[in-house]
């Protein structure tokens, strides 16, 4: 072998660390390879052919673009398909955590591919849902689908954040002279799991709206307290202010810092009309969410989130 093979087979590692597990994964010298794991163990289908159980690796199939179907065990959750294509003496990995349903269930998907210039990288995050925020290492990088070429080399950790869906966390290796494209689905967050973060807040919490219907008081598990909702003593009487506005997960967080990592403040909840502070590049508005007290709150790839009104 020449010492040009060996240093690639070095460069070749990526390592993958989901729920506390870690797997460490090389190029393969000859054919093309894949590597499939699931929580719960499902049944692996390739191309229509049942080929074993999870966790599958094989490391000797011809390179271009396969079909995996993925068959959870038990009554665990519904089975999964997807396409990938793969690359001569690369690594193809799949995960997948299957949930109740296909929307709650999340998982990853990771290939590589050379690039001309053998000392370039470049990392490429897609996901669903689309316009999801990206962190890299700690730092937002934008939203999804999100093309990075000025990362170093080496490991890094991903953090993707939506409103809605259960955070997605990931460290991987970038090796130099490759795209790593990494593909998140995020799971859904159910009704049920979410009914003490989207209740309602009492009328004197939120934004200016009709005299409320009498309802039955939400328990404390049902209901933020007082002190996480943005107070109305807040609220603006004139632009510049931000508007929320209506998303899947029925409120937005207020956070410490412009970032998903950021300590929860608070949450304001569509309609509220917070005053405006400043803005951050890396879609972050800064409000004041109580009287006297500010924090961060995301606007959205396209302003879906929130809208500053000036």
């Amino acid at each position: 072998m020449t010492a040009r093979f060996h240093q690639l087979l070095l460069l070749g590692l990526i390592s993958l660390i989901l729920t506390g597990c870690s797997l460490s994964l090389p190029f393969i010298a000859k054919k093309a390879a894949i590597k499939v794991t699931s929580t719960p163990p499902a049944t692996v289908f390739i191309d229509g052919k049942h080929v074993g159980q999870t966790p599958y690796d094989n490391n000797g199939l011809k390179a271009g673009e396969i079909t995996i179907k993925l068959v959870p065990e038990g009554q665990t959750g519904e089975s999964w398909e997807t396409k990938v294509t793969l690359v001569p003496k690369i690594i193809t990995i799949i995960n997948r955590d299957f949930g109740p349903t296909s929307d709650q269930s999340s998982g990853e998907t990771l290939t590589l591919q050379p690039l001309t210039k053998k000392s370039a990288t470049n990392l490429v995050v897609v996901s669903t849902p689309d316009s999801t925020i990206v962190q890299v290492d700690g730092q937002p990088q934008g939203f999804t689908p999100l093309s990075l070429d000025n990362l170093s080399a080496g490991e890094h950790t991903l953090a993707l954040s939506s409103p809605g869906f259960r955070d997605g966390n990931l460290k991987a290796n970038l090796p130099a002279g490759y795209k790593l494209t990494i593909n998140f689905q995020l799971a859904r967050i159910p009704v049920s799991d979410t009914t003490d973060q989207e209740a309602t807040p009492s009328a004197d919490l939120t934004s200016p709206s009709p005299t409320p219907k009498s309802t039955p008081k939400a328990s404390p598990a049902s209901s933020p307290s007082a002190s996480l909702v943005a107070s109305a003593s807040a609220s603006a009487k004139a632009p510049p202010y931000i508007e929320i506005l209506t998303n899947p997960l029925g409120f937005l967080r207020v956070r410490e810092q412009p970032s998903t990592t950021g300590t929860e403040l608070a949450r304001a909840y569509p309609g509220q009309k917070l005053p405006y502070q400043s803005e951050e590049n890396n879609g972050w508005y800064k409000v004041e969410y109580s009287t006297g007290k500010t924090g961060w709150v995301a606007r959205g790839a396209s302003g879906e989130y929130a809208k500053l009104i000036q």
